[in-house]
């Protein structure tokens, strides 16, 4: 019997804790099931946190602006906007942006990037004399200059080409950032968040402790085991007294 007792006290302490897993894991699993007629797949949530949560960036405290007169460039969650719009995604950063009459010339750290004012895509490319990442860009002597590691380069007048020249840094008005205008936010964010993430999504990432990135399936995982030692030691209980 004091065998009985001991596996009886640590049953119910276990069955405690369980508790809560039993609780999430019958509310999400009954809502999984009727996914369909709760119409889970179509209902968005765009909760900000819950979309941070789940890497889906949208404009914060890394987002840089540059202002060009009355226009305003900006790079934001991986891509680069002219005004609201998008221009191109998969852009690291925004080093820095300049204007010509015609053009705008957009450094990030890869690439020289040329667009029109009104936010289209004319040509990104690498010059062939830089052989370091582009830091910043400005203007020097009514030229564009753009420093790539410890050298200084000026394109050409529409910033096909570009060579390097010999000019005191100090010379070189560099472009300066800004913060992003409030009022291009909104239209950011909608398009580097999308619509938000399905309900069922989420119900079905709590549901297999994915929410919570890996540990929280190791912890599900822990639940299930936890499950099976109450199955197992409510049978020892059970099993002395119908005998």
């Amino acid at each position: 019997m004091p065998k009985v007792r001991w596996v009886r006290i640590w049953h119910r302490r276990l069955g405690l804790t369980a508790a809560a897993f039993v609780l999430l894991l019958s509310v999400t699993g009954l809502l999984l099931n009727h996914a369909s007629s709760l119409d889970l797949d179509h209902t968005k949530i765009e909760s900000p946190w819950i979309l941070d949560w789940y890497g889906i960036a949208g404009v914060d405290d890394a987002a840089r602006a540059f202002e060009l007169g009355d226009l305003t460039v900006s790079w934001a969650g991986g891509w680069l906007f002219v005004g609201e719009a998008p221009l191109i995604g998969g852009v690291r950063a925004l080093q820095g942006a300049v204007a010509l009459e015609e053009l705008i010339v957009l450094a990030t750290p890869r690439e020289i990037v040329l667009a029109t004012k009104d936010g289209e895509l004319v040509e990104r490319f690498l010059p062939v004399a830089f052989a370091a990442e582009i830091t910043t860009i400005g203007f020097a002597e009514g030229r564009v200059v753009a420093r790539a590691g410890d050298n200084l380069f000026a394109a050409n007048g529409d910033a096909s080409v570009w060579k390097p020249i010999e000019t005191s840094w100090d010379a070189v008005s560099w472009a300066l950032d800004t913060p992003i205008p409030p009022e291009y936010v909104p239209a950011m964010n909608a398009h580097l968040r999308g619509e938000g993430l399905p309900i069922y999504r989420i119900i079905l990432d709590l549901h297999s402790g994915k929410f919570f990135g890996d540990l929280g399936v190791w912890v599900m995982d822990g639940a299930a085991v936890l499950l099976l030692i109450l199955s197992i030691s409510g049978i020892w209980i059970w099993w002395p007294r119908a005998s």
